[in-house]
């Protein structure tokens, strides 16, 4: 049974609370937080990944921190000028350059801090581009009816009537927001990056529309827990057997899921686009059958359930899995975008992303084999709402 999390009004006491948790300086006022050096470029942190850290006897093997991870540390090194700083279950002691479990100090880890050139690390991220972004065996006209069915399952949930309505509940939907992921932050033993994204959503919860939008996908596109869980929530949707997975991530993941809905679909039009795009994945060989079927049956439609990168770069897609996904993402309708072109937004704008909203519908048209590239080539075509009907 669904755990109930209470978020349509805050208490007196939920508004100290979050009094206390919220202190900004005057300079705090832009969600987009980006450490560089004067020459331009990035400042990672890394941490010792070998069973033995402290070995010198193997190759050293060094783990990036997610990107939140990332800045909390940097600002705390160069911006704060502190000695320590606490990440969940671990804390970083500047002096010696080692992380340290908060529960076993014994347990260290050497860590460095590398000035990176903005060209370094051309690569796509495995974990945002290459999960298999539908399921094969769903049937599309189970699902032509749920389309959005995540967003449209929270705006029930609130009562809220159109999406054009949400602008008089700003402040409300953006609080339910940062409670959601704090909660979920907390599930997955990240509250120190739950906190942090929480405080972007705080830093733009009185501006336009366009600024809180510009701040979600801003979000979206750092590495982080919270892309990762919402899209595997959303990609539950159509398979019966965790449906109640899904559900159950509404109250916490929905509003954060809107806000970003809203924008990619109505708010900004300038960055819509109309591209092939690319997408790498590693299916099975079950997987890839179900493709072939699909696109041999009389109904070759399906849609994607989740937020869905892909990359304009064919390139980039193509440097791993063993198959990949060619859309042809053509935007057809006037008032809404179906792609957004999010690149000017991100933190990785070399990844070229073009970001497709929850509901996209297309046909399966073919499935090739490239002998060359010994990759299976699944080409795809967008499909408006009325070709879906």
């Amino acid at each position: 049974m669904k755990t109930s999390l209470a978020l349509p009004h805050l208490s007196l006491g939920d508004q100290q609370l979050f009094q206390f948790l919220f202190v900004f300086t005057a300079a705090s006022v832009a969600c987009h937080v980006k450490f560089q050096t004067k020459a331009g470029k990035r400042i990672e942190w890394f941490w010792k990944s070998n069973d033995n850290p402290f070995s010198n006897e193997e190759s050293a093997e060094w783990n990036r921190y997610s990107d939140v991870e990332n800045t909390i540390i940097e600002e705390a090194f160069s911006t704060l000028k502190k000695t320590h700083v606490i990440i969940d279950d671990y804390h970083i002691d500047f002096e010696h350059r080692v992380q340290i479990a908060n529960d076993d100090k014994t347990k260290q880890r050497p860590i460095k801090r590398v000035e990176m050139n903005k060209e370094e690390g051309g690569r796509l991220r495995e974990a945002r581009f290459m999960p298999n972004p539908i399921v094969p065996s769903s049937s599309f006209h189970d699902l032509v009816g749920l389309r959005k069915i995540f967003i449209d399952s929270f705006m029930k949930s609130i009562d809220l009537k159109s999406v054009n309505d949400w602008e008089k509940r700003k402040y409300e939907i953006v609080e339910k927001a940062k409670l959601g992921i704090l909660h979920e932050g907390q599930l997955v033993g990240k509250q120190c990056e739950a906190k942090w994204i929480v405080e972007q959503l705080e830093k733009v919860k009185d501006k336009t529309k366009k600024d809180i939008g510009e701040c979600c996908v801003y979000i979206y596109t750092l590495e982080s827990f919270l892309y990762k869980i919402l899209n595997h929530a959303m990609r539950l949707i159509g398979d019966i057997d965790h449906e109640n997975s899904w559900q159950s991530k509404i109250e916490t993941l929905g509003p954060f899921a809107f806000l970003l809905y809203y924008y990619l679909s109505y708010e900004n039009l300038t960055h819509r686009t109309n591209t092939t795009v690319y997408r790498g994945a590693q299916l099975t060989d079950e997987m890839i059958a179900a493709y072939q079927h699909v696109a041999r049956s009389k109904d070759p439609r399906r849609s994607f359930q989740a937020f869905t990168s892909c990359s304009r770069n064919r390139a980039k897609a193509e440097q791993f899995g063993n198959a990949l996904f060619v859309l042809n993402a053509e935007n057809r309708i006037s008032y809404r975008t179906l792609n957004m072109d999010i690149s000017a937004l991100s933190t990785y704008p070399d990844e070229e992303e073009i970001l497709i909203r929850p509901g996209r519908s297309f046909k399966i048209e073919r499935v090739e084999f490239d002998k060359t590239k010994n990759k299976h080539i699944i080409y795809l075509t967008s499909i408006s709402t009325s070709d879906a009907n």
